[in-house]
Order: C-alpha cells, then structure tokens, then sequence
C-alpha cells in the first residue's frame, strides 16, 4: 500500500514515500509546450476555471474571458499553452485560441453581438491521454437589469445542484453536461407584485438532460398558500409554469422543468423567473432585452390620457345624474 509519507515494502526492504505529488510527476507523460522554442514540458492539465471581466455587457460591447489551467499537481501551466475558446450557446463571436502567460492565464476577447441575447463561453484544453477539460462563463448582453450575483458551472454526468446561496437552487438531472448558469437580478423596471428576488436559468444544452428541479426561495409570507411562480415569455409577459409545489415551511416555490413542460427544458436560454401571487395579476415586470425602450418614466404619457380620460367619464355620469 502506498501512501504519503508511509512504508513501502518490497522483498524485505523498504522505501519511504514523502512527497507524492513528485513521484506522481515520474509516473504522467510530460505535456509538451509547441509555443516555445525550447520545447518546454509540464505535467498535463487536470482543470480549467474561466471568468469573464464583465458578466455583462452593451450589444456590440466586449468583455475579456480569462482561462486559468491548472496541471495534476494543481499548479498552473507555464506560459505558451494553446487554450480553445468557442461560444457554445448564444450569440456573439470570441478569439478561436490564446496562450497562457507567465501567469498561467490565457485571455481572449468576446464581441457581443447586436441584439440582446445569454452568451455562455467555454475555454478548454485537451490533455496527452485526450480528456477535455472545459469551463465557461457567461455574459448577459444588452440587459439593462443589473446582475447582482452569477453562477456558471461546467456539470458533469448525473444529477447535480447549483446554487445561489438564499435565492435560488437549480438540480441537473440526466447524463447530460451542459453549462448551467443561475443569476439573481436587481433594480427591474416597472416591477410589482413579485414576493421574491428575480431569478434567471439558463441550460446551454438540453441534450441528454432529463429534468431541472428549480426552486426558488420567496420573501414575502402573506397569504403562502396563494403563492406561484411565474417565468418571462416574451413581449412583456409573464406567465405560471405549468406545476409547482409550495413549501411554506422552507418559503419555497418549486418548479420541474422538462422535455413537455411549461416552461420546456429547452426554453430557458436565460429565462427569467419570479414568484408572485395566483389569485392575482401575473408580475409585471418589463421584458429583460427591451428596458430601455420600456422604462417606468415611458408609461407616464399612457397613464395621464388614461386619468384624463377617466376624469372627462366621471364629469359625464354626474351631468345624466343632474
């Protein structure tokens, strides 16, 4: 048995191990550098964490999307190594390749395209034994809420929980590894009747996952048994899923997504959702991609022809009256 730090016998005799992350080092194939000259080698890569400079983004903006690849002993790569860039899931285009510096970090250049849209990005890298490994980051473009907190994870086959701590946990079920990316988002114009933060989903890939548990935590206890959730259609509307259980002990609205459901697994390309009330109006928040076109201050024209209109209506009344 081999362990750090403990007796290895052999025929009688015997070796101490002390330092087991360098035996691991004789015992990998070297991961050849191309980009230098000297033909400089490491250990191969076993992780890679990617981050974007701006998790959000004006269309036609940029943003710099950071990758740092780490070796099995869990340093990172030296400088010169190609790192894969792509956008796998919404719109927008990012350099093919970077190489790492000295630091270890390969950076390349994400350009948003020209209407509002979720971008996921992936760095990856492939090891001598031909393992990928990936990560990603994603950028909200044109969306004038702010994101006040970003989770996106890289999952792996099988069931998996991502969470935003307090607001909102996502579970993965299927073989399926799609990047999924949870987001809490603040100051949404023209918002009411919502009893929770605004929570937005986004599955980069619905291929070969069989179900997304959503459950989103509620703030607002008055009348629970009345609580639902709603997610975001388009054109300014917003809608109940099809089922969803509520758990007034815990304060939480929980939603299934799947293959047949309202909303589709394949619907939540950075889907918003937000609990508010069945026994009343469905929220009214604004549409995410078109807040600037649709700001609180564009409603007032709208509402003094409506009070205007409302007021000549009640001046008629009492004049039949007289």
């Amino acid at each position: 048995m081999l362990n750090g730090g403990a007796d290895w016998t052999i025929g009688g005799g015997s070796l101490t191990v002390n330092n087991l992350a360098g035996l691991a080092a004789l015992l990998v194939p070297a991961f050849d550098n191309p980009n230098t000259s000297d033909a400089t080698t490491s250990l191969p890569p076993v992780s890679t964490a990617v981050n974007a400079a701006a998790s959000q983004v004006a269309t036609n903006g940029s943003t710099t999307i950071a990758a740092v690849v780490r070796d099995t002993a869990g340093q990172t790569l030296p400088a010169g190594v190609t790192v894969n860039f792509a956008v796998i899931s919404g719109g927008g285009t990012v350099d093919a390749t970077a190489v790492t510096n000295a630091a270890g970090t390969a950076t390349a250049t994400y350009n948003a395209p020209a209407t509002g849209d979720v971008a996921v990005i992936q760095a990856s890298i492939t090891a001598p034994s031909g393992v990928v490994y990936s990560d990603a980051a994603t950028v909200f473009v044109g969306n004038n809420s702010v994101i006040s907190s970003i989770v996106t994870t890289q999952t792996g086959i099988g069931p998996q929980t991502i969470t935003l701590p307090g607001v909102l946990h996502v579970t993965k079920m299927g073989l399926g590894e799609p990047v999924l990316t949870l987001a809490q988002l603040d100051n949404v114009p023209n918002s009411s009747g919502n009893y929770s933060p605004y929570v937005d989903v986004h599955l980069s890939n619905a291929t070969g996952v069989d179900a997304l548990t959503i459950v989103v935590t509620y703030t607002n206890e008055t009348s629970e048994q009345a609580h639902g959730l709603f997610y975001y259609t388009g054109a300014g509307l917003w809608e109940p899923v099809s089922d969803f259980t509520v758990d007034t002990a815990v304060n939480t609205v929980t939603f299934t997504a799947t293959a047949i459901t309202t909303p589709a697994l394949t619907d939540l390309t950075g889907t918003p959702f937000v609990v508010g009330t069945v026994d009343g109006e469905a929220p009214t928040a604004v549409s995410l991609s078109t807040i600037n076109a649709a700001r609180p201050s564009s409603f007032i024209p709208l509402l003094l022809i409506l009070l205007t209109a409302g007021i000549g209506l009640w001046l008629l009344l009492i004049r039949k009256t007289d």
